[in-house]
């Protein structure tokens, strides 16, 4: 295993019969990740193995390793840094899982694509990312306990510092707030401004105060009327103060305002409470408008991850196929018209993890028309542009063809396949599985694999039963078996 680049130049050297001189050139184009240069330098090295009397084929291997190394390999002083920050960071990410990740999200705040990927990688480890909170968020990504982290507030548009630290300190003076008009109350209105309050809001960072999204939304101003008069009663009492008086009248300062009522209006629907998060976090945090079609991009769209090459580790070889089903939620939608004057779309969908940009051409843009809306969720059929790969931070494709994801199961199940364990299938959930089986009749086919308590499986057909797998079907059979109970046959197109 090459470590650092001055093995290469021993290796070069003793080897292939270069100079110290000729060494440091094949170190230098590596640095330089010069690929001409390099391929010269690997022929020359094969050659001057062979001379000293080296199998070809060995210098060929040998040759190999170097050409892998040049293209993540450093000299001796910077490997060595890197290997000490790279023990480091694992020992406190394997003793410390709750700080290290916290530290490593407050750095990320305000880039939503790597808080996401740290986000997934703190549930992979079994860490809990709590959603903002204004009863229990700091400024920073935060430690609450060794299982559970409390985002960061600062990772809010719209939201800094000042503010939250007045937040902070006003939870940390007369404890956590039950109402609006308790958070209010206690601190800097000028720094817990309007626009301040509604990024908090939809965000999600009030939830756990009463009301709905909306009221809360819709009382800001009320609830900040009521915070003036209330700070307005104690100022004024606190400079009104005689040598008689007896005690403190802050307290009083509550009950000579009285306290407004929370607003009688409907709450946002969960599309639109998501897309203001979306807005002002960059990500979703309390769920995802796709979440409800999980089981069909699981069971029905190109496995894109099966493709990608992961961070640090050996590029992925394995080819993707020739036509990719993509699906996601269209977030840009560009129509414009083409040479022919046809009208053509250029289309952004995005799924839990990838953003794609898809083409579609005049001669197919009919058949996407009445799908192609704002917020939609589908599917799409195609192929991988010239030149994009899956790699790309954005995946471009050519469109040829598009569904709406609840009908994906339906039009695109040629059977469906379960797994069953005999042991892990009590009665009640076969008479579930029958009824369900039977509410939706269809010409699907049906299979079965039974596990028989390690007395081996069997696989049955059944004759009685083909199945139209509608989107609800579908979501009730998932309920049923889960990610692993079950699989479907996708019709060819």
């Amino acid at each position: 295993i090459i470590v650092y680049q001055e093995q290469v130049m021993r290796i070069a050297s003793d080897l292939g019969g270069f100079t110290l001189a000729e060494a440091d050139l094949m170190r230098r184009a590596m640095g330089k990740k010069k690929k001409e240069v390099m391929a010269e330098q690997k022929k020359k090295f094969v050659d001057g193995c062979t001379k000293k009397g080296i199998d070809k084929k060995v210098a060929q291997q040998v040759a190999d390793l170097i050409e892998k190394f040049a293209s993540y390999g450093f000299n001796k002083s910077h490997s060595a840094a890197y290997a000490i920050i790279a023990y480091q960071t694992a020992y406190l990410k394997a003793h410390y899982p709750a700080e290290f990740m916290s530290a490593n999200l407050t750095t990320e705040m305000h880039n939503g694509d790597r808080v996401m990927v740290l986000m997934d990688e703190c549930k992979k480890i079994g860490l809990k990312v709590k959603p903002p909170d204004v009863n229990y968020s700091v400024a920073e990504f935060e430690p609450v306990s060794a299982d559970e982290i409390a985002f960061g507030m600062e990772a809010i548009k719209n939201v800094g510092r000042n503010a939250i630290n007045s937040i902070v300190q006003a939870r940390e003076e007369f404890g956590p707030a039950k109402t609006i008009f308790d958070l209010l109350k206690n601190v800097d209105l000028r720094l817990v401004n309007k626009k301040v309050m509604e990024s908090l809001i939809q965000a999600g960072a009030l939830d756990s105060l009463e009301g709905t999204r909306a009221q809360l939304f819709h009382s800001i101003e009320s609830a900040t009327a009521f915070a003036q008069s209330i700070q307005g009663e104690k100022n004024k009492n606190r400079n009104q103060r005689s040598l008689f008086d007896l005690g403190g009248s802050d307290g009083q300062a509550d009950q000579l305002v009285s306290v407004p009522e929370l607003p009688d209006v409907p709450e946002w629907n969960v599309t639109d409470k998501l897309k203001k998060e979306k807005e002002l976090l960059g990500f979703y945090i309390s769920g995802h408008p796709l979440e409800r079609y999980r089981p069909v991009i699981r069971l029905f769209s190109t496995p894109i991850d099966d493709y990608l090459s992961e961070e640090g580790q050996e590029p992925n070889t394995k080819q993707p196929p020739q036509t990719l089903q993509v699906s996601g939620q269209i977030i840009e939608l560009r129509t414009i018209l083409d040479k022919k004057n046809q009208k053509m779309a250029f289309v952004k969908i995005e799924d839990f993890r990838h953003t794609y940009e898809v083409v579609v051409f005049g001669s197919v843009y009919p058949s996407f028309q009445p799908f192609l809306q704002q917020d939609q969720m589908v599917m799409i059929f195609g192929k991988l542009s010239s030149g994009s790969n899956f790699d790309d931070s954005v995946i471009k494709m050519i469109g040829d063809r598009i569904l709406p994801l609840e009908k994906v199961p339906e039009e695109l199940t040629e059977s469906i396949h379960f797994r069953i364990q005999k042991d892990h299938f009590p009665e009640e959930t076969i008479h579930r599985l029958k009824a369900v089986l039977r509410s939706s009749p269809g010409a699907s086919r049906v299979f079965f694999e039974i596990s028989l308590n390690g007395s081996g499986s069997f696989r049955l057909i059944s004759n009685a039963v083909r199945i139209r797998l509608t989107f609800n079907t579908l979501t009730e059979l998932d309920k049923l078996f889960g990610e692993k109970g079950f699989k479907v046959k996708v019709r060819e197109r």
